[in-house]
């Protein structure tokens, strides 16, 4: 399942955080997921980085990623991604 322009986010230059908490519908698994942070300024640098998938009590999964921004000025991003095939 693919999935873009999720979220609305803003990141200073330099700085990184991570994004984690992402569920699809109930939490359900949706296998391997790749997450990226979409840049929406132009000649934005921004690394998507340290994936991650969490089992949480009760059964359901979350998922994860850190983004940082190596470009020279903040910018605004969004999450795109999707399954592996």
């Amino acid at each position: 399942m693919a999935f873009n322009n999720v979220g609305f986010f803003t990141i200073s230059s330099g700085a990184s955080f991570e994004l984690d908490g992402w569920c699809f519908g109930n939490c359900s698994d949706q296998g391997a997921q790749y997450f990226s942070a979409n840049p929406l300024n132009p000649d934005a640098e921004l690394i998507s980085f340290d994936q991650s998938k969490t089992l949480l009590e009760g059964g359901g999964v979350s998922y994860g990623f850190s983004v940082r921004n190596d470009g020279p000025f903040a910018t605004n991003f969004n999450v795109q991604g999707g399954g592996y095939s």
